[in-house]
């Protein structure tokens, strides 16, 4: 699998009572990103609430986002865990429903030693479906998982973004990264200042809910999220719609 250009980590959509997954606005989500050129879905990160999801859930996501991919484009799905059998079994599951890769964190909260951590990432790595953050040393790629950041790693060597704000705004991110490949550093500088306001803005408050707040200011999504997650302060809806009206998204 080639881990380059933009890849949106896409928020999970609820119904506007946060209890059931809104499958058809995720199918929708999940075109429009293939639409405007992204070069990759990643599904069951942060942004999307992993950890929020039902096991029933956490199926059905990966399957709408598959098969609505239908290899246009890798579909990435997040598979880490404390617990190297778990890690290990949503692995195998995210393979099993045609995931082209897998995103693994650390294994937190228990620490585990050096020798723990290449145990837990090596019985991952077993189950034989690429790892966006394991690589043989002697053949590193580098991707951003940051997208004020995008810059600044693709100019010393990464190969895109894993991107937050490209999930309703792609061609604001695909500014820069599109640039940096063909080269037009000026360019893409421009394009990264353009968005760091508007970045920035999505951190204000716990992710993903200010950047699914403003998904549902402009139409795209509810802004639900489930708990302990809480909805985006009046202080904070007022910051996005500002952000967005000032980069004419709004």
């Amino acid at each position: 699998m080639k881990v380059a250009g933009v890849f949106t980590a896409l928020v999970t959509p609820f119904t506007a009572d946060g209890k059931r997954v809104a499958f058809n606005t995720l199918r929708l989500l999940a075109e429009e990103q293939i639409c405007a050129g992204v070069h990759g879905l990643v599904v069951l990160g942060s942004t999307g609430e992993h950890q929020a999801v039902t096991p029933e859930e956490r199926h059905q996501i990966i399957a709408e986002v598959v098969d609505v991919a239908a290899k246009r484009v890798p579909v990435v799905a997040g598979t880490g865990a404390s617990s190297t059998a778990v890690a290990v079994q949503l692995t195998q599951e995210a393979k099993d429903a045609g995931c082209d890769g897998c995103m693994v964190v650390s294994p937190f909260y228990v620490r585990p030693t050096q020798r723990g951590l290449v145990q837990h990432f090596t019985a991952v790595a077993n189950v034989g479906l690429p790892a966006m953050e394991i690589a043989s040393l002697c053949d590193i790629t580098l991707f951003s998982g940051e997208d004020t950041l995008v810059l600044p790693m693709m100019s010393i060597g990464a190969t895109g973004v894993m991107s937050i704000l490209s999930n309703f705004a792609p061609e604001r991110v695909l500014a820069v990264t599109d640039a940096v490949v063909r080269g037009d550093f000026a360019a893409a500088r421009i394009a990264h200042i353009e968005n760091r306001q508007l970045t920035t803005s999505l951190f204000i408050e716990s992710n993903p809910a200010p950047t699914k707040q403003a998904m549902e200011l402009l139409g795209k999504c509810s802004a639900a999220v489930r708990e302990p997650l809480t909805p985006c302060s009046d202080e904070t809806v007022a910051t996005l719609t500002a952000q967005l009206k000032a980069n004419k998204l709004l």
